[in-house]
């Protein structure tokens, strides 16, 4: 891994946890794909966000195709093939 891009969190309730980091942290709204099962916040003005995901099966997004994992220590990663 040479660079990262966004932070994935899974979420129980997608509609809760949006109104968590956009109501309370304040967080504006990168995009927005609930249909999907995911939604995005900025964090500063630079690429990386914060993504919440309530699927964890490989998945189509607008830039490639993403998958999550989860490592030995139980942290739950993502990767994108932007190709």
């Amino acid at each position: 891994m040479k660079n990262y891009d966004n932070f994935f969190l899974p979420v129980n309730d997608l509609k809760k946890a949006k109104e968590f980091y956009q109501g309370i942290l304040g967080l504006p709204t990168k995009f927005d794909f609930s249909d999907k099962g995911f939604l995005a916040f900025k964090i500063g003005e630079q690429e990386p966000a914060i993504i919440l995901k309530d699927i964890s099966e490989p998945y189509q997004i607008n830039t490639g195709l993403a998958v999550e994992f989860d490592d030995p220590y139980g942290n739950r990663l993502g990767i994108t093939d932007y190709r």
